[in-house]
């Protein structure tokens, strides 16, 4: 009996216990059925109970706090149903009358399974009606707290471990109940979802009913939070309004895009996470009628805003983000973007509803998802305190906004992302949209230089859009990778890769970069890419691809190798790269004829690269530098260009292979050599100045020098000489190069114009000259084509003024070279003594007139020579007399000393004398020149326009207001001036050794020159002599016009006399 006398006590204990607690219970309220049926208030909520076919489950609830809407809120509720769902029936219907469920092996007396398709009652089913119903426990008016959250049993679902048919275990995580949130105001007035709490609450065994003065509502779902920038008011009444239609499905990303928190929503959808997490509580169908089934997660979002991923993300790794798996060339790329995007978006979204509220202040470990959206295996911190709240790094900055499928918190925007990816070229171009560019590079083997492996070493890319490209290639196709249209693209790729990462800041004009394009034509160097930099002065620059950038007025702007940029600034790849996005593609250099046709101030020097018999060899040539004179400075040449653009002329084509070959250099010597260095040439530095020596293709050397001031200039002597170098020295003299002078040098115009086998360098308005260039009298003539000069100075023997002079003499000033005056063939056509003389040479007595090299005008003059021309019956020895003192006067001695007297115009008068017509060409000077014509001398008279004169003395007849200077296809008579119509230096020919250059300061200033003037000056002492036979027939036809006239005047007098007689006589009759 002992035992039954312990189990006895036991059960009586047990007993005392139960009736302790129960006597605080309204006795008889039981369950919640029990007390909500004691008070008439909820009848129209047990109602809906019962209609909802939950009366069970509510029976079934233990230690829940039911929060009763009462008649008056339900009412409410029921009219603004029906005003605004008009089609909604009022009675209790079943969608399936027979519902079946699984049984489930869970048993929890505050679960029970709610059919898919269960029951609604006037719009409400069972997952809202369970709204009502917090699952944290009993709670009493004096329990509720400000801010709390507290989970309701809508949603609910316990954890399941279940077996499938394959024998695995199929576990499901506890899915939390939809969260409620209570708030407190200054009046101490309860609210819980917005809607009041009202007095008299009832407690039971269950737990407690608290009244409530309306229905409660579910919360929007994450996606209406985040499209409504958590505008509370603004959510609640889209929620009201949306119970009026069917909605359609879910807008695309896009729609979104002026919220604040798009970035956000493309982010999770770029994830994969979208449908998980977003859309599957989406509004699809009228929210009244959708029942809760899905058996996922619930979400907790870490919510920043845009400004987070602006300052963050840059627009292209955003768009890489966002858009990179749409724009990956393969399945592999993508799986890179997909793991990048979730590597970013994962610390933003924990696998459930956690509430900074519910779990109070402390360091917490929170769960972020892992790829599949739903599991949380990856945990970070979560630090709670009166200061404020942390999440994982992040500054939370408003916590706890309720959604229907989570909760959600928003991050403070100047939080820095924790997120660590690993950026590369190609990523960023991906961002860019550069994906033609990507696409070549990788169907070119050039993948290396875009996926992170030189990471070790600084890179810049120049990137053309895809517009750009489309341009150039039709279709991006991939050829043979052996064939030379490979090769050209691959090339044309890499010309656009810069080692080394520059800044735009640092970027001057005239700059160049080494491309990754090492060039067999440049001895595998690399090709170089010119950067211009604009002021805001600047001009539109027009490009090859016929796009003009124009000036911005704030910045100035740049280009490379011609292409402008399409964006203003960089963008960068980490601390090892930078991208230049350009609006046009880069061209490697061309061949150099090509380069050489872009600019027309420089093409004359194509056309003597042609007549040289040299454009080939250059062409071929690798690695070369080109001096490229301007146009200007072969005119400069003059008599010397004539001569040696000869065709059909060996010496011409020598002399002028030699100065085209002045003018190219065998080494590659850009304006940055200086500082970088050259491979076949000699750096030196003497003080500030560098120069770089250097040979021409005609082994003779050329100076490149680099002042202070950033001037590049050249020239054919060492401007720089050392002076310990004495065996240099002496080679420089030996070869004539001149020694130490910058005034032997000109200076580049237009600098580093590449070329595809080489670097161009455009001179001012100058010439290099040769040292083994000679200009002889004899080549200048040829050049003339002066046959009567030659034939004179042939047949009145005096040759020797076109061979050099012999340096033994006794003299002491001696003649030691010769200048020449040569009128053209015409004007000695246009004399009668040198017609006679050469018919005379040339011809026997009784032969015709013919095959003579004389102009077209002159031949009617031969043919009527015969009888009219007055040497006709002259001597030969007076001939030679009259055309030898001729000659004599157009050649000029130059003596040793080399003094030419210059002379000022003495007075006004002579100043106006030999004015030009315009009254503006005022003599500049005059210099006195002796001639070989014994006691007769010249005068070299410059106008200030330019003009050059040749005057036998003051008394002749310069031009002046009455009489201008004639056109030169015009003939003058023969007057006392000579007009010079074009000069040519004989350089070298007489000992002159040139400095080499051939410049606007010294092209007409030596002293041996050969002029071509535009009449024959006539010796004094020959003027009564030179009359033509045309003169002699003008002035026969003068003299009868002279003594008709005369004869008419007497004529004319004798009529008027006998007239007035008669007129006397008339005047006597009367």
């Amino acid at each position: 009996m002992k035992p039954k006398t312990e189990f006895t006590k036991i059960l009586l204990c047990i007993l005392c216990i139960i009736s302790a607690v129960n006597s605080n219970l309204p006795r008889g309220k039981t369950t919640i059925i029990d007390a909500l049926s004691s008070d008439t208030r909820f009848s129209k909520f047990l109602q809906y109970i019962q209609r909802l076919q939950l009366v069970i489950p509510f029976n079934k609830l233990r230690n829940v706090t039911v929060l009763a809407p009462t008649n008056d809120a339900i009412e409410k509720y029921e009219r603004n149903l029906k005003l605004h769902n008009k089609n909604i029936a009022i009675d209790s219907k079943l969608l399936h009358k027979n519902p079946t469920s699984k049984t489930s092996q869970v048993r929890n007396s505050n679960y029970f399974q709610i059919e898919p398709n269960g029951p609604i009652y006037h719009g409400m089913d069972q997952e809202t009606l369970l709204l009502h119903v917090i699952r944290d426990g009993s709670y009493g008016s004096g329990s509720w707290v400000d801010g709390m959250v507290w989970e309701s049993n809508s949603g609910w679902r316990p954890a399941e471990n279940n077996t499938k048919s394959d024998g695995e275990a199929d576990e499901k995580p506890e899915r939390q109940g939809i969260m409620l949130k209570s708030k407190i105001d200054k009046n101490g007035k309860i609210m819980i979802g917005n809607i009041e709490v009202e007095d008299g609450e009832i407690w039971c065994f269950s737990g407690v009913v608290q009244a409530l003065g309306g229905v409660l509502r579910k919360p929007p779902p994450l996606l209406d939070l985040l499209n409504n920038n958590f505008d509370g008011k603004k959510i609640y009444n889209n929620l009201r309004l949306n119970r009026k239609k069917k909605l359609n499905n879910y807008a695309s990303i896009e729609e979104n895009a002026i919220t604040d928190y798009s970035y956000f929503i493309n982010g999770v959808s770029a994830a994969g996470w979208y449908d998980n997490i977003l859309k599957k509580y989406s509004q699809q169908q009228e929210i009244t009628l959708k029942t809760e089934t899905s058996s996922k997660s619930r979400h907790t979002l870490w919510v920043p805003t845009n400004n987070y991923f602006i300052q963050n993300y840059e627009y292209p790794k955003w768009n890489y983000l966002v858009l990179g798996q749409k724009l990956a060339a393969n399945n592999t790329i993508k799986e890179i973007v997909l793991k990048d995007v979730r590597n970013v978006m994962r610390n933003f979204v924990s696998p459930t509803s956690i509430s900074v509220a519910r779990l109070g202040q402390g360091k917490h470990t929170i769960p972020i998802i892992n790829d599949d959206g739903e599991s949380g295996l990856n945990n970070v911190t979560l630090d709670i305190s009166s200061s404020g709240t942390i999440f994982n790094g992040f500054s939370v900055k408003s916590t706890d906004w309720i959604a229907n499928d989570g909760i959600a918190h928003i991050i403070d925007s100047n939080s820095v992302s924790p997120a660590q990816l690993e950026w590369t070229p190609r990523k960023m171009l991906m961002g860019l949209n550069a994906t033609l560019f990507l696409t070549l590079i990788d169907d070119h083997g050039l993948s290396e230089y875009v996926d992170g492996s030189k990471k070790d070493e600084k890179w810049t890319f120049f990137v053309p859009t895809n517009t750009a490209l489309e341009q150039v290639f039709e279709s991006v196709k991939v050829f043979e990778s052996n064939s030379p249209k490979f090769k050209e693209v691959k090339n044309w790729l890499l010309y656009h890769i810069v080692k080394g990462k520059f800044e735009k800041e640092d970027i001057f004009d005239g700059q160049l970069l080494r491309s990754e394009y090492n060039s067999s034509r440049l001895g595998n160097r690399q090709q170089i890419i010119k950067a211009r930099v604009f002021s805001r002065t600047s001009e539109p620059l027009s490009f090859s691809n016929n796009s003009t950038v124009h000036n911005n007025a704030d910045k100035p702007w740049y280009t490379f190798s011609d292409a402008p940029l399409e964006l203003d600034v960089p963008v960068k790849v980490e601390d090892y790269a930078n991208i230049y996005v350009l609006s046009a593609p880069m061209s490697p250099p061309e061949s150099i004829l090509v380069s050489l046709i872009q600019n027309l101030d420089y093409s004359l020097f194509i056309g003597v690269m042609g007549a040289s018999g040299l454009t080939t060899q250059i062409q071929n040539m690798n690695s070369i530098s080109v001096l490229i004179p301007k146009n200007e400075a072969f005119q400069k040449l003059g008599l010397s260009y004539s001569y040696l653009t000869l065709a059909n002329n060996p010496s011409a084509k020598k002399d002028l292979s030699s100065l085209v070959g002045a003018h190219v250099c065998t080494e590659i010597i850009y304006s940055d050599s200086f500082e970088k260095g050259c491979q076949n040439c000699t750096i030196e530095s003497i003080g500030d100045n560098k120069t770089i020596r250097a040979n021409t293709v005609n082994n003779t050397p050329v100076w490149f020098q680099k002042t202070s001031s950033g001037e590049l200039i050249v020239s054919v002597t060492n401007p720089n000489p050392d002076t310990k170098n004495t065996k240099q020295i002496e080679i420089d003299k030996a070869k004539n190069t001149g020694y130490g002078s910058l005034d032997k040098s000109t200076s580049i115009l237009h600098k580093d114009i590449a070329f595809s086998s080489g670097v161009i360098h455009m001179l001012s308005d100058s010439l290099l000259l040769p040292n083994n260039l000679i200009f002889s009298p004899r080549k200048l003539l040829s050049g003339m084509n002066s046959f009567a000069f030659t034939f004179l100075l042939k047949n009145l023997n005096l040759t020797y003024v076109l061979d050099p002079i012999s340096s033994e003499t006794n003299e002491t000033n001696p003649v030691v070279g010769y200048s020449f005056l040569v009128p053209p063939d015409y004007a000695w056509n246009n004399l009668n003594a040198y017609r006679e003389f050469y018919r005379r040479v040339n011809e026997p007595e009784n032969s015709i007139y013919s095959g003579m090299n004389l102009v077209t005008k002159s031949k009617f003059f031969l043919e009527k020579d015969k009888s009219e021309n007055p040497w006709r019956n002259k001597t030969t020895e007076e001939l030679q007399d009259f055309l030898l003192r001729s000659v004599k006067l157009h050649i000029l001695p130059i003596r040793a000393d080399g003094q030419l007297k210059k002379v000022k115009p003495s007075n006004k008068k002579e100043r106006l004398s030999l004015s030009d017509k315009d009254g503006f060409d005022y003599v500049a000077n005059s210099v006195g020149f002796e001639t070989l014509l014994d006691g007769v001398s010249l005068k070299k008279i410059t106008l200030n326009s330019g003009r050059t004169i040749f005057s036998i003395g003051r008394n002749s007849l310069f031009p002046n207001p009455s009489y201008p200077i004639p056109p030169t296809d015009s003939p003058r008579n023969y007057d006392g001036y000579g007009i010079v119509l074009r000069s040519g230096s004989l350089f070298s020919f007489y000992g002159n050794g040139h400095n080499g250059v051939l410049s606007h300061k010294n092209g007409a200033e030596d002293k041996y020159m050969m002029h071509e003037l535009d009449i024959v000056l006539i010796a004094p002492g020959n003027e009564e002599k030179v009359v033509s036979g045309i003169a002699n027939y003008a002035w026969y036809v003068l003299l009868v016009f002279i003594g008709l006239g005369l004869f008419g005047g007497y004529m004319g007098l004798i009529t008027l006399w006998i007239h007035t007689l008669r007129t006397h006589s008339g005047y006597e009759e009367i």
